[in-house]
């Protein structure tokens, strides 16, 4: 049980890492940083895998969103500490 709870807990915060480029839209600030990019959109184009992202978040957001699994991460520790001496680790690990 304990193997599935942190195989979950890995694939959580590895899938919100990836899965936050591809729903915030890019923003290219200047011609240079435009240069530096490898491919335009036109090559994307018919290109299923390809997708403009729908949110218009800035980098402090995206570091907050990111960081609230960290938050949660410690809050859980702290309140399932004793919840799990009064429960039994079996009962709060299936919760």
């Amino acid at each position: 049980m304990s193997f599935w709870a942190f195989a979950c807990m890995f694939s959580q915060r590895v899938n919100l890492s990836v899965a936050i480029v591809a729903m915030v839209k890019k923003h290219i600030k200047d011609q240079k940083e435009a240069s530096q990019i490898c491919f335009t959109s036109e090559y994307y184009k018919g290109n299923a895998s390809f997708s403009e992202g729908n949110f218009d978040w800035g980098e402090k957001i995206q570091g907050h969103i990111l960081g609230s699994f960290f938050y949660g991460y410690a809050i859980t520790n702290v309140i399932g500490g004793p919840a799990s001496h009064y429960f039994g680790a079996r009962l709060v690990a299936g919760f």
